[in-house]
């Protein structure tokens, strides 16, 4: 869904990709950037509506060449319109597309299934859509905040998450004006609980949940040039492989070493990440620094852990010597850099990951299990593990 709030608008979605009953992707990005301040929110078929995504966002960047500034939302709006019209008989595909531009503000265009195009204070779509119409109606107020119109998305979202079997996961937000763009994200553990559903189960400690920290390092996904698919990978692996309680904190940095090192301390400091995960910036080009990063926040290296995702990217990739990875350790936290690409990151973290419960137990952090089908982590005896504290 998107809405407009007094200085521009915030677009929110689940991140459940099904086929019929079976959940394909649990943590789908379904709000596209098509521009610097233009993003398009998606619903439908994935392949088809990725795909429109790109060729919009190609057209769009011809014509922001010949303008000479970035494109209007009702330009990108009526190009996702005429693809959408032109092809309705071989589409699945509903949009909503939304943004900032110095001529309208803050403005949303629905274009649902068949081409219609509407110009619309908000607009909810996807099939969680059905179970909010009257939820959105009586709470929508025009020139709400940014924190009413925020709070407003998110309780209509979670509310489609509760109602509709194909909605789930985590709950996305992007929020554009004038002074640019703000992603967020929203773990399963933190939704709102609506009504009728059970409430999520509470640890009897604050220790026994285990904090990871996911850090995407690139310039261009950090300025939403392209759609972050690697930070998403690594929580599909948290996903997939591990059994005990979890919560996520996900930053996407660009490649510049102070923020880098700026949002390993916080993950860690602040956070409380017991693990904090990177991706990105681990090359040999002058802009990958990632792992120089790592080392200046570190008090201590964990070298094994770069020699071991090399022998393993080796065995699939000859380039696997140009990486610089590396980790290392910052008071109770390890803090590791994966590969920048999914696969990698998959093929890497697959193998590197059982000697990390292990690790994060020593240091004298929480209990993570896995799932065995999944990786096997090895188990350290209790009498070898310190006592446990807080951070």
């Amino acid at each position: 869904m998107a809405a407009t709030f007094d200085g521009g608008v915030i677009l929110g979605a689940d991140s459940r990709t099904s086929t019929g009953d079976y959940i394909a992707n649990r943590v789908t990005d379904k709000i596209t950037p098509l521009s610097d301040s233009v993003y398009i929110c998606r619903s439908g078929s994935a392949a088809d509506t990725q795909n429109m995504s790109r060729y919009i966002s190609w057209f769009l960047e011809q014509h922001e060449m010949d303008l000479g500034e970035g494109p209007r939302v009702e330009t990108a709006a009526k190009l996702a319109q005429s693809m959408a019209y032109q092809n309705k008989n071989h589409l699945q595909a509903g949009l909503i597309v939304a943004g900032w531009d110095r001529v309208a503000g803050g403005s949303v265009f629905a274009i649902p299934l068949g081409g219609t195009i509407v110009n619309t204070p908000f607009s909810i779509g996807g099939s969680g859509s059905a179970y909010i119409t009257g939820l959105c109606d009586r709470l929508w107020k025009a020139n709400m905040t940014e924190e009413e119109c925020k709070a407003f998305v998110i309780k209509a979202v979670s509310h489609a998450m509760a109602r509709d079997g194909s909605s789930g996961g985590c709950i996305r937000t992007v929020i554009i004006t004038k002074d640019g763009v703000k992603r967020d994200f929203l773990p399963h553990n933190r939704i709102p609980i609506t009504h009728g559903e059970l409430p999520h189960p509470e640890p009897q400690s604050d220790s026994e949940v285990a904090r990871f920290g996911i850090v995407t390092v690139s310039d261009r996904a950090s300025a939403g040039v392209y759609e972050d698919a690697s930070g998403p990978a690594i929580l599909g692996f948290f996903h997939d492989a591990i059994s005990t309680r979890w919560e996520a904190e996900y930053r996407c940095v660009p490649d510049d070493q102070p923020t880098i090192e700026a949002t390993l301390k916080e993950l860690v400091d602040q956070a409380r990440c017991s693990l904090v995960v990177t991706t990105g910036g681990t090359g040999p080009s002058p802009r990958d620094v990632t792992p120089e990063a790592t080392a200046s926040v570190c008090q201590r290296m964990m070298p094994g852990y770069g020699e071991q995702m090399r022998a393993v990217s080796l065995r699939h990739v000859p380039t696997a010597v140009l990486s610089r990875q590396t980790a290392g350790l910052r008071g109770k936290a390890l803090i590791l850099n994966l590969p920048g690409k999914p696969k990698a990151i998959r093929e890497t973290i697959d193998e590197v990951f059982a000697s990390i419960p292990a690790c994060i137990r020593l240091l004298g952090g929480p209990d993570i299990r896995t799932d065995d089908s999944v990786v096997k982590a090895f188990r350290m005896p209790d009498a070898s593990l310190p006592p446990r504290e807080g951070r």
